[in-house]
């Protein structure tokens, strides 16, 4: 298993039997299992695409007179616009499957600790950094974004909401925009929608509320983990259960 090295010679990937880069992007693959990352190894893809056969080095097949007989090959790559394009090729080399993963979501991705977000999906980690996956959830409503995108709305992690009827509530807290720390590395609060309190081990929704307020202190906009000494859940003010 080699490395994949930047140019500063960091290595960003290791653990992998193949790897080939098209543009600033590295296709990293082990047991027919592609991971793709970019040059800093911020990942564009959690579930790896699948490739049918083990053919990673594209090679032609001619005939005795130098016609082209077959092209043996796993997978193409294609980076077009906000895209990427994986072609996945059968074992016959013919009829391929495609998959397209999204640069403007794994771009995104990078202004956050703890969670990534892929293709309708929220994965959150045990380190800030993303190499240990805690656990996922799925979006009731995916996320659009554009190239001007610079947060995700329609479905991402909560935030806290002040309650303008506290008249001891100073104007800075109430423009506050803090995302709801992580608990545990276990309880997250997701705006899908509603606010959803969510279980990563137990995978299941335990409440659903308007607005929550946690009453963070915090004014960062990336997701923390308060570890086994936060918050009571139950000191937490939820604004009317649905």
């Amino acid at each position: 298993h080699g490395q994949c090295r930047n140019s500063s010679g960091t290595a960003v990937a290791t653990g992998y039997s193949f790897a080939t880069v098209k543009n600033k992007y590295m296709f990293l693959i082990t047991d027919k299992e592609m991971i793709v990352k970019d040059k800093d190894g911020n990942k564009f893809n959690e579930d790896p695409v699948t490739l049918v056969n083990g053919d990673y080095v594209k090679t032609y097949i001619l005939d005795q007179d130098g016609g082209l007989v077959k092209t043996k090959r796993s997978f193409e790559t294609e980076v077009k616009g906000n895209d990427i394009n994986i072609a996945v090729y059968n074992v016959t080399y013919e009829e391929p499957q495609y998959k397209t993963l999204s640069i403007l979501e794994g771009n995104l991705n990078k202004n956050y600790d703890f969670v990534n977000y892929f293709d309708g999906t929220l994965y959150f980690y045990k380190d800030a950094k993303k190499t240990e996956l805690l656990g996922s959830y799925t979006c009731a409503n995916k996320n659009e974004l554009t190239a001007k995108s610079t947060e995700y709305t329609k479905c991402f992690i909560a935030k806290d909401t002040v309650y303008s009827d506290n008249d001891l509530t100073t104007d800075a807290i109430k423009k506050r925009k803090t995302l709801i720390p992580m608990f545990n590395k276990r309880y997250v609060f997701i705006k899908d929608e509603n606010v959803i309190l969510y279980d990563l081990i137990s995978r299941e929704t335990k409440s659903t509320y308007l607005t929550v307020n946690t009453n963070s202190s915090d004014v960062s906009t990336e997701l923390t983990d308060l570890g086994s000494k936060a918050q009571a859940l139950s000191s937490i003010k939820p604004r009317i259960m649905i």
